[in-house]
């Protein structure tokens, strides 16, 4: 479909079945990221978004959210909308989605399910703020995928809220002591958090002194036993 008429809209929105319909998202979602749409066409196209964003059934939403989730053009409302939907319909919109705010991306941190947290924690580029956010109201699992992203900034006051709010998860501990040009200050406190294997790494990563390891190490093993 090269563009857009009343006509085709029509025929594409009355498809009599779930599946008739997301094939429909697919196809106006496509021709919608395509430059050569009319300021018509366009308009045309992001209002069928917009009634496809209240399907009752979650295969259109989800088509539609897969079809748009990279399209920098979709309007803020329609990507809001489905990010705020079932997980089936928000995390690819939660993963991809330029167009979401890091406001909106902090709400939805604060509000939803740890899956919808862990694909805001995979994101390409997460911000200081946005990652503070997970730290503070995040899961287990979506922190443990924050520390591991390295588009993710983790500077050191969020590092060191991580260290206080997770010091008895191995799996946060160990993701943040892995991270590359981790600071001394960071890296002196995970020590004795870590596993045995990334204590080593952060003891010779970072040039601590070679008594400060045999200590910190003596210490995380007692910690372990």
């Amino acid at each position: 479909m090269a563009f857009l008429t009343e006509s085709d809209v029509e025929a594409l929105l009355r498809a009599p079945t779930p599946a008739g319909r997301a094939d429909a998202a697919r196809k106006i979602g496509a021709v919608h990221a395509q430059n050569e749409l009319t300021p018509k066409e366009r308009a045309l196209a992001e209002s069928i978004f917009r009634i496809m964003v209240r399907d009752t059934d979650v295969r259109v939403r989800q088509a539609l959210a897969e079809q748009i989730k990279t399209n920098t053009l979709v309007p803020h409302d329609v990507a809001l909308a489905l990010a705020l939907g079932v997980e089936a319909v928000a995390l690819p919109m939660l993963h991809y989605s330029l167009v979401l705010t890091d406001s909106d991306l902090i709400e939805i941190v604060r509000t939803r399910s740890s899956a919808h947290q862990v694909a805001v924690a995979e994101r390409g580029h997460v911000s200081e703020a946005l990652s503070e956010a997970i730290a503070d109201h995040g899961a287990e699992d979506a922190v443990g995928t924050l520390v591991t992203n390295p588009g993710a900034n983790i500077t050191d006051r969020v590092g060191a809220k991580i260290i206080d709010l997770f010091s008895g998860s191995e799996m946060v501990m160990d993701g943040l002591g892995a991270r590359p040009a981790l600071p001394l200050r960071l890296a002196e406190r995970l020590v004795t958090l870590v596993s045995e294997n990334i204590r080593l790494q952060l003891a010779e990563s970072h040039g601590i002194l070679d008594a400060m390891s045999e200590r910190v190490i003596k210490l995380g093993r007692e910690r372990a036993a």
